[in-house]
């Protein structure tokens, strides 16, 4: 489509996306078709998950992002720790469930640590109650953590 109809959309792009939309994946309609029963199929298992249960509670993100002047420059380093932090997360969204992740803390380096939560795909109204609920418990991210730095530098 963007080749078609947008050919010099994707060169106003910042690079990070750019590469994403330059070259997608190339699936003939039988390997898509395959892949998306696949999908289903996995996912229809990870909704058996929520035959007991309101919630799954997993960590929201399984390593600490670097600073931003670390990757902004550097596409493989980007690709790389960005692959890195949303393994956790990637996954909710192909098995079309829905979560939030709640900030609980800070990690070793003073970067904001968070519990995701996730629940059965088309109960985000629901999950939003509990993650409300989580929060009154804790307390608010800004009274646990502080305020948020107002520059990137």
């Amino acid at each position: 489509f963007l080749n078609t109809h947008l050919p010099k959309w994707i060169e106003t792009l910042h690079p990070i996306v750019g590469t994403r939309l330059e070259n997608p994946y190339q699936l003939d309609g039988s390997a898509y078709h395959e892949a998306l029963l696949k999908q289903r199929s996995i996912a229809a298992k990870a909704d058996e998950l929520f035959t007991d249960k309101d919630v799954l509670v997993l960590p929201g993100h399984l390593v600490t992002p670097p600073p931003t002047q670390e990757v902004a420059s550097d596409l493989e380093a980007y690709s790389q720790i960005n692959y890195a932090t949303l393994q956790a997360t990637c996954a909710v969204n192909l098995l079309g469930l829905c979560a939030i992740c709640v900030p609980v803390g800070l990690d070793s380096q003073g970067m904001p640590v968070g519990l995701q939560l996730i629940a059965r795909g088309g109960d985000d109204e629901r999950l939003l109650g509990i993650a409300l609920a989580v929060e009154r418990s804790l307390g608010t991210a800004e009274t646990r953590l502080g305020s948020p730095p107002t520059s990137l530098t």
